[in-house]
């Protein structure tokens, strides 16, 4: 079979989309593998031997490809598959307008704050073994996959670097230069063995001197200087990134690099954009702002001004000291740094306090109430999880969910205690885990 996966867009996305091309290679080890995606990403697949094409254009061709998995799920892709009659076209049903030229539904769960992109990616590759009936692989282990290349830096490094990237990616925002070069001057005073080096394109060359020019030990400025291989090789060198959700950062976790990861906004969260499978620390203050969040139109600083310099470099020091996040834990981790809960109990025995209780002093983002919440203030609250104990209350909530989605990234997992009786539920990862495993 003939598959050709489209992913067309930014590094990251191409980076957390190596997991789909090992699926299909593990589920249908004969089948032939190609991608469509931007020129700039190309670097990111040599070597990667669950490739074995990639192409830039949109130029599929009749009778080319036995299925297309639109990982990018934009009009002229879909159209492409379609005109072409590519039997299995695979995709999510959200694109409402022209869904129907897909034949094969994904059952992607974009807003399910309980998945991560690379999730959503692998569900692709599942609805097309669900298709043609071949086996989902019961070992299959989830990877991202970077091979380093060989290539010399353009510049002398010292043994123990570490990265900042100052630039942004979609939906998130930028610090200012003042308060980067803080951090670089209380890493120099913390750390004053390390080298730190800014990462960026060439069009960040000037935001990157803004910062050197206010720094008291001047960073390497590598902005210009590195390729997407030379980036590569550089990151791998790193004892640790500081990054917001950006490309360089998906790299690093691919290089099992630890990570910074500095995630100011509630729209943009870590459970479905934060680092994969490796070692980190998540900066987050999202509760210093009461505002619905739209990072697209919103001029406030206010998420921004909640994360200080002193709160990243205690992250780079948890790095530092062993005490940051393991790489197996990353997903509990996403979630206790991304969700908001609200514990809605109307029954007599108010046993919902218990569950507050419990989760508050394990560190989670979790609020009581015994009276219904109007829809407005779940949206503005960007509540991500209901825990109920009526079927009553559940029904009441799925009537206000409808309301809610249109305002938050992530609309309320609703979880009814009774539908995980048998759930041991005594700490807050193993109230998470029954949310996850039984919320709807």
């Amino acid at each position: 079979m003939k598959i050709i996966l489209v992913r067309p867009d930014a590094i990251g996305d191409m980076i957390l989309l190596t997991p789909t091309f090992s699926l299909l290679k593990q589920g249908m080890p004969h089948c032939y593998v190609a991608v469509l995606g931007r020129h700039y990403t190309q670097p990111l697949l040599i070597g990667n031997y669950d490739v074995d094409e990639f192409r830039t254009e949109n130029s599929i061709k009749r009778g080319e490809f036995d299925a297309i998995l639109h990982a990018y799920n934009e009009f002229p892709y879909v159209w492409k598959g379609f005109i072409n009659g590519i039997k299995y076209r695979v995709a999510d049903r959200t694109k409402i307008l022209f869904s129907f030229l897909n034949n094969v539904d994904s059952k992607q769960k974009f807003g399910d704050i309980r998945y991560h992109e690379v999730e959503h990616n692998l569900f692709l590759a599942k609805a097309l073994f669900d298709k043609i009936g071949v086996p989902y692989p019961e070992d299959f282990d989830p990877e991202l996959k970077l091979i380093v290349p060989e290539k010399p830096l353009p510049f002398e490094v010292k043994e123990e670097l570490i990265g900042i990237h100052p630039g942004t990616g979609k939906g998130n925002r930028a610090w200012l230069p003042e308060k980067y070069a803080e951090l670089v001057n209380l890493i120099n005073d913390k750390f004053p063995q390390a080298q730190v080096v800014l990462t960026g394109s060439r069009g960040e060359m000037l935001n990157n001197q803004k910062i050197i020019d206010l720094c008291k030990i001047k960073p390497i400025n590598a902005a210009g200087q590195t390729d997407l291989e030379t980036l590569i090789v550089l990151i791998s060198k790193m004892k640790c990134l500081i990054s917001v959700d950006t490309g360089p950062m998906h790299i690093a976790a691919a290089l099992k690099r630890p990570i910074v990861a500095i995630s100011p906004v509630k729209y943009v969260k870590p459970t479905r954009w934060g680092p994969y499978k490796t070692e980190q620390v998540i900066v987050r203050n999202t509760r210093a702002c009461p505002l619905r969040c739209n990072p697209y139109k919103c001029k406030l600083s206010t998420c921004m001004d909640a994360i200080t310099p002193e709160m990243v470099l205690k992250g780079l020091e948890k790095i530092y000291s062993g005490q940051a996040v393991p790489a197996d834990k990353f997903k509990e981790y996403h979630i206790k740094t991304s969700a908001n809960i609200l514990i809605y109990d109307d029954t007599r025995d108010k046993k919902g306090k218990k569950y507050y209780d419990i989760l508050a002093h394990d560190g989670y983002q979790v609020e009581y109430w015994d009276r219904i919440p109007m829809p407005a203030y779940l949206a503005r609250g960007d509540i991500n999880f209901i825990h109920i104990f009526s079927n009553r209350a559940k029904m009441i909530f799925k009537l206000f969910r409808p309301f809610v989605s249109p305002f938050i990234s992530n609309p309320p997992v609703i979880f009814l205690q009774q539908d995980a009786r048998d759930a041991k539920m005594e700490s807050g990862p193993e109230i998470m885990e029954a949310y996850l495993n039984n919320g709807s």
